[in-house]
Formats: structure tokens, sequence, C-alpha cells
């Protein structure tokens, strides 16, 4: 940082930029930046997905890090960023952008989620999901309605799918859409919807009452648009992603114009699967993330902390655990690495998606255990880096389909047979 403090004095904006931008390749470049890039990950990515990790790191530790302890206790999320994040170049529809690779797309969300898991799934809700599902669902004409303001972060995407009594089975949502002569009346609930109350544009799935195919609308919820029959509530009650802004819809006769429905989304399969399984690949990308950040953390606090006259780091036990957390979090990158290799060929099956998400998870829940019994007392403590990660996992660990409905994914592709069973 001191060279670029001296460069800055001697060059044009833009010059400065670029100079600034190569400066920071060439720390980066034949050495990890970080203990938990063991294995050098930086060597397997380009040199702008080398940049824009670096960028998003330093953003996250410089803006974010320093008030987000704060943010967390509140639950509260620190919307006023998101300029600052658009304006190092990660823009809300980035997973729309055929200049960003897919690795470059989960190096952002990698960094997001070093610092904090909240902050990086409402980055994800928003862009790999709510945004997505438009642009994937929706015509031209609301692509150019929504994605702007949506690429700005003028306004927030959200996704409503899960029903307070309907998770894993989510072909079998109860809220229903019924046609009228101009347009179609939702009603219904939905819960867990992350990013709802803020500026939202809310993707809604509901069962079409007329042929009992699931269709997608788009619902706005700002203070400039006032939706008759529409009432969502932040759920405040939760001990992890505490900064999410989780919420419980109910939709009583809401009215929801023929312009806003999304004429691409025929059924379950050319809906919510085809939006989820694009994006259940990027959910576990995140434990990766929060397990270098535990690993980071732990291995500096091991090698200051002294216990009977020598260093936590001398123990046989004490680096037994810390090595567990390196080799799982080495694992996790190489396993999502080759998933985004096999998505970039058009090849990904829904099964490697599943077992990259749930093994990732099943990982990660070890790695911040581990983290949080090498702090003893102080695991439990905000401010060691390492409570927040812990509970946060529990919750990664279950969205975007729980672990065992994952692996039954799994199983059902490897072995041509269901073990999801349905009711009579």
């Amino acid at each position: 940082m001191h060279r670029l403090k001296v460069i800055s004095g001697h060059v044009s904006p833009y010059e400065k930029n670029a100079v600034q931008e190569q400066v920071i390749l060439n720390l980066c470049r034949g050495h990890p930046k970080s203990p938990a890039d063991y294995f050098d990950f930086d060597d397997m990515l380009t040199e702008k997905e080398v940049q824009t990790r670096y960028k998003v790191r330093q953003f996250m530790e410089k803006t974010v890090q320093p008030i987000m302890c704060k943010f967390v206790e509140e639950g509260q999320f620190p919307f006023h960023v998101l300029p600052e994040l658009y304006n190092i170049g990660v823009h809300g529809d980035i997973f729309d952008d055929e200049a960003t690779s897919t690795m470059e797309r989960a190096v952002i969300l990698m960094e997001l989620a070093r610092v904090d898991a909240s902050f990086a799934i409402m980055w994800m809700v928003h862009s790999a999901i709510g945004l997505m599902g438009i642009k994937l669902c929706g015509s031209e004409e609301q692509k150019k309605k929504y994605l702007p303001s949506l690429s700005r972060y003028e306004s927030i995407a959200a996704f409503a799918l899960t029903e307070p009594t309907v998770g894993s089975d989510a072909s079998n949502i109860l809220t229903t859409a019924t046609k009228t002569n101009n347009g179609w009346l939702l009603n219904g609930e939905k819960k867990w919807i992350g990013n709802a109350s803020h500026n939202a544009i809310i993707v809604v799935w509901a069962k079409n009452n007329t042929n009992g195919q699931i269709n997608g609308f788009v619902v706005q919820n700002n203070k400039n648009v006032k939706v008759e029959g529409l009432t969502v509530k932040v759920i405040s009650e939760k001990i992890s992603l505490r900064s999410v802004q989780n919420c419980h819809i109910t939709f009583s006769n809401v009215f929801v114009s023929e312009e806003d429905r999304l004429p691409l989304a025929t059924d379950f399969r050319t809906g919510p699967s085809k939006v989820l399984a694009f994006s259940r690949l990027f959910t576990g990308i995140i434990p990766i993330g929060m397990c270098m950040s535990v690993y980071e953390s732990s291995l500096k606090y091991l090698k200051d902390r002294e216990q009977f006259g020598v260093k936590l780091a001398s123990f046989q036990l004490v680096q037994s655990k810390l090595v567990q957390i390196l080799a799982n979090t080495q694992n996790m990158f190489l396993l999502a690495y080759r998933g985004i290799q096999l998505m970039d060929k058009g090849k990904i099956t829904h099964g490697q998606t599943s077992l990259i998400k749930s093994q990732n998870t099943k990982l990660g829940r070890e790695c911040v255990a581990l983290a949080r019994e090498l702090f003893g007392g102080n695991g439990i403590d905000r401010k060691y880096g390492v409570a927040t990660h812990f509970v946060d996992m529990e919750a990664i660990y279950t969205l975007e389909g729980t672990f065992d409905a994952n692996i039954l994914i799994v199983g059902r592709e490897i072995t041509g047979q269901s073990a999801i069973k349905k009711g009579k």
C-alpha cells in the first residue's frame, strides 16, 4: 500500500488506476496472499480474476469489516456500502456479464464470505438468484425495465419460493395465482425470503390455478409503490445470518399485471429449478471464504497465545485440528474449481452441483466447529473472527437445499433410483 501512495501523486487518474492494478497483481502473483492459500490458488486464476479477488478483499477489509459486527448485532444490513461495491466494478448484474468469468464471480463471492457470510448471501440472492430469475425467465421488456436498477443496487432482488410449510418439496408450493381479466391475483405465504424488505424487486413463484403449473411473477416492495394486500415482515428472531433481511411475506389478493408475469417460466423445471441449478454451485463457494477466514484467525491466535508457558500452536492436538481446517479448505476449493470448469463447458449435472454444495457445507461445518474449539471461550466472542462464521455456517448448510436433499439428488443420479419419497 505504501508503494501505491507514492505512485498516486505522479500519474493521471487513468494511469494511476492501471498502475495500481499492476502493483496489486505483482504483489499477489507467485506467492499466496494469505496462509489459507496453501496450494497457491492465485496461480490457478487469470490475471483479471486475481485483480478482482484483491480489489474485493481490500473493499471488504477496509469498508465492511470495521462496521459489520454492529450490523450483525442489530440484525441490519449495510446497504449504504453497495454503491462503493459497484464503483470497484462489482455490479449487481455481474452474473449476466459475458466479460466476467464464472471463476471471477466465484472469487467475488468467496472474498465477500471471507469477511461476512451475510454480506455474501445478500449479494448472491440479489445477483445470482433474484436477478437471474428475471434474466432467465423474463421477457426483453422486463429485462429492460428491471435489470438496470438492479445492476446499480438501486433496487435489490429477492426470490420468493420457500413457504412456511413447504421447504425441500419446493415443486408443491401452496401460494396460488388466479387469472383475472387484466392480470393475476396472488394468495399465500412465503418464508425466509432474503432481501425482500429494502427497495425490493421480488420474483414470486406461485401455482397457476388454471393448469396447476408453477409460474413466476414480479412484485415490487418499496416506499414509492403501494401494493394492496402485500405484507412483508422481517424475521428478527434468528441466530444465523443475522444481517440478511429474511422476510415472511403474505399475499392477500395481490394484483399483478400480465406484464409482470415471467413468460419463460411455464412450470417448475423452466422456472425455479432452472434458476436454482445455476445458483446452487455458488452456495458451495461461500463456505470456502468462511473457512479461509477462520483458518487465518486461528493460526494467528494460536501462534500468539500462550498456555502452560508455551504457544498454543506447539501442541500436537492443536496442530491436528488446525491442519484439518486447512485440508478441508483446500479440498473445498478444488472441488468447486472443477465444478466451475464443468459449468463453463455446459457439462455440469444437477448431481454434481448438489455434491459440491452438500460436501462443501459439511466440511465447512467441521471447520468452523474446530476453529471455535481452538479459541476456547473466546470462540464465542465476535471480535475474534470465529463466532459469527460458526453460527452462520448452520444456515449455509441448510439453504439452497438441505444436506439430505442434496445427497439424495446425487444418489438418484448415480443409481437411477429416486429415494425422495412422495406421499400418496
